[in-house]
């Protein structure tokens, strides 16, 4: 499967049957050898860099709070559905199409956005998230 994205080509993966991540859930996978966090929200899957940016805890492996993830290093938080952190939008994490087919579902090897913070770093200048 491909489509054309923001840069070029995007070939999507099937990763992981539906059944196997249920509402409320998430997992890493890999897709193309990257390991990409997917979540469960509602019924709909949303997919993410499973690197939180601050100290590179795996987010798939983050506790998910309706669409919020946190990171089970230092608490970070982000949307999963838009890739940013609630409390510090300027604080993001690359997002990937998902798609869902005949129960499968494929996940895109290309970033739908990107744009991290540097690990370590207070987002904004702001005080930095709860450690």
């Amino acid at each position: 499967m491909a489509s054309e994205g923001r840069s070029g080509v995007s070939r999507f993966h099937p990763v992981v049957r539906a059944d196997e991540i249920p509402p409320g859930t998430g997992k890493t996978v890999l897709v193309d050898g990257r390991k990409v966090a997917l979540f469960n929200v509602g019924g709909r899957f949303h997919a993410i860099d499973d690197r939180c940016p601050h100290a590179g805890g795996s987010l798939g492996e983050g506790i998910l709070d309706g669409c919020v993830v946190t990171c089970p290093y230092h608490f970070w938080q982000f949307d999963v559905r838009r890739g940013c952190a609630p409390e510090f939008p300027e604080a993001t994490v690359v997002r990937y199409e998902v798609r869902l087919e005949n129960g499968l579902v494929s996940v895109s090897d290309s970033p739908v956005a990107d744009g991290v913070v540097k690990p370590g770093a207070a987002p904004g200048g702001k005080a930095s998230p709860p450690r």
